[in-house]
């Protein structure tokens, strides 16, 4: 081992790395490079990760070699040795990517499908593997976050890009470790206090009256590190009806003592917005109103058996009105919605029709893990209360709640309780890693039955670089309130509905070395009784039914290539991101309109240069063909119309420049201005074009 004098530190270089105990790096806090390494960070490499950077960034990377907790499994692990494919979007990423919002960098990823109806991350659908967008489960930091009431909710969150520390995907069931309607997929985003105080700032401007700011501290004072984030954003919108405005306020602390670390998490968003044709489009001018509350405490102990309890709580407030009542919109009088502005609106009187929802729900986990000579064990137990009081979902319970603000009372309410008894067991050589585990569950929707989710996934080394990997996961899942018991003039819900389940198989290779990451994974997921929502022409109503049949089944491939160092290649590109998926889904529905859609395939590309040392230029593209029809509306002839979705490509380009703490920043989404549908009858944006400053003090 040799030594150099840089900047007062001492620079280590070790010439060959073992995969045993990697945070020992995190305490030599000394700059740490490794000369010989298979390698060194390919999973969540960032698509600029070859850029020049100091040091200090490039070794704070590689810290991450070290055991983490993923999405995947309940156990600890090395990324790079997981035996399920996760996708990982590093914080690197999200500051070099052309996005408005948190979850418009999703729309890049790997086999996710992201139906946005508004922009900036105001509400969005995401699909996985062609499922529903309440099939899968979002957390943050590892805590379930996902909306009882509704998928379209569960993306509302107290947290924007510049406090993510990472996002992990994983496509396929993860039931096993996160219970119930973890159908075909799981988000994990994390967010991290930093050991070096800091602070950022950050203001955009942009067509349509675009702007927003950001403001992150990352502060230590002694055993305590602190993130405090506060963003917010407004536009007047593209089209008509399409302004929003959010903001949003989060808190995430982790106390050292002597036996552990205490975690602590606070998070607070609101957003208004103008939601065209969201939910129908036949009533164009619609609005809604979200807020979400978000509070979490956890502790991690214990040496020979790790302890981790965690408690939780999310309150969800949402208000639907199908007629928007606002000086320049509508009015209410004798219970009729009247113009005041016929230029702004559809109609100059009609009906009254506004929700009002408020969900809670609490949750609390325990974790228990321990290392031996088979592997790691791990034991687990999560309950969940569900609890929504409304007038629009629910039973009639002799609830009246006045609705805070409003002349409106909440009639209805519906509640359910889950508890979970997970299993697992990690077993892990040089050249294979298997990971099975059973979770029991009960859950007050079903009170007369308790439903096993088993599973295994395994990777095996068959040569230096090359793995083989496969698995097999059992899930169950469980319809939402909305589901079950919403009412409007267009849908209604059904109490009749079962739960669903679905078996999925899966199997895969990958190819990992310093600069390449490359996989090829194909996957059959087979369920019952999965739910969709379909058209029911006698009625003008959608509804949803049990579907008896689902089968799916598809390929997915990735590459992640660093080419600085190949010729001629490296003056074009410093790093390239290529994703491509194709799936086939059978419903066994022939003749009947579905609400939703999936995707059929789809492309992604990411790329990235740094032109100078301190430029950097970043463009993303897709194409994405989508299966199915979208319903529109004749306001002449008073009919619901059919139209099949359109392929299409978008193309996101963005620059970045620094000079000192000051970053600059131009970026064009959609910059061919192409025409697209995502969900609903509502175009989405065309060229989109944004400035921005950001500004960044390290170590005071």
């Amino acid at each position: 081992m040799n030594t150099n004098k840089v900047n007062n530190g001492k620079k280590i270089f070790f010439q060959q790395f073992k995969r045993k105990k990697y945070s020992v790096f995190s305490s030599l806090r000394k700059v740490v490079h490794i000369s010989n390494i298979a390698l060194a960070y390919t999973l969540i490499a960032a698509p600029a990760t070859s850029i020049a950077q100091d040091d200090t960034t490039r070794v704070s990377q590689e810290y991450d070699l070290e055991e983490v907790e993923v999405v995947s499994q309940m156990s600890p692990a090395v990324l790079q040795e997981l035996p399920r494919l996760v996708s990982v979007i590093t914080s690197t990423d999200i500051e070099h990517s052309p996005a408005q919002s948190l979850t418009d960098l999703l729309t890049y990823s790997a086999n996710i499908d992201l139906r946005q109806r508004g922009k900036a991350g105001i509400q969005s659908d995401l699909s996985i593997r062609g499922s529903s967008f309440d099939h899968n489960l979002f957390l943050l930091n590892g805590i379930n976050i996902s909306d009882p009431q509704t998928g379209h909710l569960s993306l509302n969150l107290p947290v924007e890009t510049q406090a993510i520390s990472r996002i992990e995907i994983l496509n396929g069931p993860a039931s096993r470790v996160h219970g119930a309607n973890a159908i075909s997929g799981a988000v994990n985003f994390v967010t991290r206090p930093s050991e070096v105080n800091s602070l950022s700032l950050s203001s955009r401007y942009g067509q349509y009256d675009f702007f927003s700011n950001a403001i992150t501290l990352n502060l230590v004072t002694g055993n305590t590190r602190n993130l405090v984030h506060y963003n917010n954003a407004f536009s007047d919108g593209y089209a008509p009806n399409t302004d929003f405005k959010r903001q949003s306020v989060f808190y995430h602390g982790n106390v050292l003592t002597p036996d552990g670390i205490l975690d602590i998490q606070l998070g607070y968003t609101d957003r208004a917005f103008g939601s065209n044709s969201f939910y129908t489009p036949k009533y164009p001018d619609q609005f809604e109103e979200n807020q979400m509350t978000y509070a979490a405490v956890g502790y991690k102990t214990g040496k020979k058996i790790k302890i981790h309890p965690q408690v939780y709580w999310r309150r969800h407030r949402d208000r639907w009105e199908m007629f928007r009542v606002d000086d320049d919109w509508y009015r209410v009088e004798n219970n009729q919605s009247i113009s005041n502005n016929p230029k702004n609106t559809t109609f100059d009187t009609s009906f009254v029709y506004t929700n009002h929802h408020i969900n809670d729900v609490m949750g609390a986990k325990l974790n228990l893990s321990t290392k031996w000579f088979l592997g790691t064990t791990t034991l687990g137990f999560h309950t969940r209360s569900e609890n929504i009081i409304s007038n629009s979902i629910g039973y009639n319970r002799g609830t009246k709640i006045p609705v805070r603000g409003y002349d409106a009372l909440y009639t209805l309410s519906d509640n359910r309780t889950n508890f979970d008894l997970h299993l697992e067991q990690q077993y892990a050589t040089d050249n294979l890693m298997i990971s099975a585990g059973l979770l029991a569950n009960w859950n007050s929707y079903l009170p007369d039955e308790l439903n096993f989710f088993p599973g295994i996934d395994a990777r095996y080394r068959v040569i230096s670089h090359l793995s083989v990997l496969g698995s097999y996961n059992y899930t169950l899942g469980h319809p939402t309130f909305t589901d079950l018991t919403y009412n409007d003039p267009n849908n209604t819900g059904n109490n009749n509905l079962a739960s669903y389940e679905m078996q999925s198989y899966e199997g895969g290779l990958q190819w990992q070395d310093r600069t390449i990451n490359l996989s090829v994974n194909y996957f059959l997921m087979e369920g019952s009784n999965t739910i969709d929502w379909v058209w029911f022409q006698d009625e003008n109503k959608f509804k949803p039914i049990n579907v008896p049949y689902y089968h799916s089944k598809g390929v997915e491939c990735s590459a992640q290539i660093d080419v600085s160092q190949t010729p001629v290649v490296k003056y074009l590109l410093s790093t390239v991101r290529l994703n491509y998926t194709y799936m086939d889904v059978d419903k066994n529905l022939i003749g009947n309109f579905l609400k939703y859609s999936h995707l059929r395939q789809k492309f992604s590309g990411q790329f990235s240069r740094t032109l100078f040392r301190n430029l950097v230029m970043s463009v993303n593209t897709a194409y994405a063909e989508r299966t199915g029809s979208y319903q529109g509306y004749d306001f002449i002839q008073k009919t619901y119309t059919q139209h099949p979705y359109k392929a299409y490509w978008l193309v996101d380009a963005k620059a970045d420049y620094t000079f000192l703490n000051f970053t600059f920043s131009l970026e064009a989404t959609n910059l061919l201005d192409a025409d697209y549908i995502d969900v609903g009858s509502m175009e989405q944006p065309g060229r989109w074009i944004i400035g921005g400053i950001a500004y960044k003090l390290n170590g005071f």
